[in-house]
């Protein structure tokens, strides 16, 4: 038996519809432990206000295969599983809520320091940076950061510590 949505309906016994709903989660049980197989889509799937996609495709920030989500009323797409990792520690990623997440480890050879986060999808806009401040030891040092966003392409920080032997390891998140 496929899957039955209109199921159990207000007029019915709990007897009357038991199997009904027995057999819904038997259809939904065999996903457990398995894998859904997912076909790419040559083209991004249409919705209506009552609908939301889950579907395989190229993803145009990745060049390769991806899970994305298309919103109600064929709104944004977000690559939900799109990723990449560039160099130097350097690293992006989507999240299903649409955010960016850009990542990456600096050392620190002037004050103020600039981050560079060319790589990847652009931010359209930054919401949040963090850092985590590791003066060569064993413990990381967090410092109090003053930044501003010089350009979506470069974030300029300054007081930070002195910068003889420290990294800085960054997290962006944008959109």
């Amino acid at each position: 038996m496929a899957y039955n949505a209109n199921i159990p309906n207000a007029g019915d016994r709990f007897k009357d519809s038991q199997p009904q709903l027995k057999a819904n989660f038997q259809d939904l049980a065999s996903f457990q432990g398995s894998v859904a197989n997912m076909t790419k889509q040559a083209m991004d799937p249409t919705t209506s206000s009552t609908q939301m996609a889950l579907y395989v495709r190229q993803s145009p920030s990745s060049g390769i295969n991806e899970v994305a989500i298309r919103r109600s009323n064929s709104g944004s797409i977000v690559d939900i599983t799109a990723f990449n990792t560039i160099s130097n520690g350097q690293n992006w990623t989507y999240i299903p809520s649409g955010f960016l997440i850009k990542t990456g480890i600096i050392s620190v050879a002037t004050n103020p320091l600039t981050i560079p986060i060319n790589y990847g999808p652009a931010f359209s806009n930054i919401l949040s940076i963090q850092l985590t401040v590791n003066d060569g030891g064993t413990n990381a040092v967090f410092a109090m950061v003053n930044s501003y966003i010089q350009s979506l392409i470069n974030v300029r920080l300054s007081a930070l510590p002195s910068p003889s032997s420290t990294q800085v390891h960054y997290m962006v998140i944008g959109i």
